[in-house]
């Protein structure tokens, strides 16, 4: 919420400062994680670089890209979003950033229904499940199998990039978790409580996955979801409709790397406490046991 750099920079120093009381819990450090991600989405966790190509122009590439797939035929041409008004924006963004509907740099699909038809039996293919999508990472131990017609695999297979988006949820905080398909098994395919995002250009995922899962997107998926009965749903439709803070791609690049760098030191903190209370745990019973045989 800091209001320019200076007092970002002041904020960020008493943090520092005073960084032994403040993560002491796995809590905390958990809460350090999501404001690590929400500073990278609204670009205040590197610098900007002035001589980066600004994303409008990576936007019209995907334009050009768009074009290209629709006329050989490989994807439908879809009704373009309405414009993006200033009162969705949920802050400001810094230079050479722009905001952009996920339909607009993405190709978004639903999956495949599980129907007696899917059985396995002669031409099946292994599936991810909701269980399979946790926030970040993907999680194929156990996987089941769909039977495939001629020509299906083709349309519902997962490729490198892919984003699985988690279509509904009883918890709200768990709704649009989601995690990045890197190619981990061939001939993969996804049921239909699951979406797939899919860029239109490369590395693009590295980015929107780590605003997906950031506090400012999971917020926007809350907002977006409806509510039935208890659970909570997104639709291609609302998918296509996240707004999204893209910057540029060089600098998408270095966004992702300080996040993969802090987000270790988190890991480390973590592992630290643990080995800590580990330590206090055993030196107790030490002293318990001693008390007892001095009885």
């Amino acid at each position: 919420s800091a209001a320019d750099p200076k007092e970002f920079a002041d904020t960020w120093q008493r943090i520092a400062d005073h960084f032994d009381i403040l993560f002491t819990t796995e809590q905390s450090i958990d809460q350090l994680k999501q404001t690590i991600l929400q500073l990278a989405v609204m670009g205040k966790l590197v610098p900007q670089d002035p001589n980066d190509e600004p994303a409008g122009v990576l936007l019209e590439k995907i334009a050009e890209e768009k074009k290209r797939l629709v006329k050989e035929g490989k994807i439908k041409k879809q009704k373009a979003l309405p414009e993006i008004g200033d009162d969705e924006k949920p802050f400001e963004l810094p230079d050479g950033w722009e905001w952009a509907f996920i339909d607009k740099f993405c190709y978004v699909q639903g999956g495949i229904q599980k129907q007696p038809k899917r059985t396995p039996r002669e031409n099946h293919y292994p599936y991810l499940r909701v269980a399979n999508v946790q926030r970040g990472f993907i999680d194929i131990g156990e996987l089941e199998r769909f039977e495939l017609e001629e020509g299906e695999l083709e349309k519902w297979s997962l490729e490198s990039g892919d984003i699985l988006v988690v279509e509904g949820n009883g918890s709200a905080e768990e709704v649009g978790r989601c995690a990045i398909w890197n190619g981990h098994i061939a001939n993969c395919v996804y049921q239909n409580h699951l979406i797939r995002v899919r860029p239109y250009m490369p590395s693009v995922e590295l980015f929107l996955s780590k605003f997906l899962n950031s506090p400012s997107g999971i917020e926007e998926m809350k907002r977006l979801a409806v509510t039935t009965s208890g659970l909570y749903n997104l639709s291609v439709g609302k998918i296509k409709a996240i707004l999204i803070p893209l910057p540029p791609i060089k600098e998408q690049y270095r966004i992702v790397a300080k996040i993969e760098e802090l987000m270790t030191i988190c890991d480390d903190l973590k592992a630290r406490l643990n080995e800590n209370q580990t330590t206090q745990i055993q030196l107790a019973d030490a002293i318990v046991e001693k008390a007892v045989a001095v009885q």
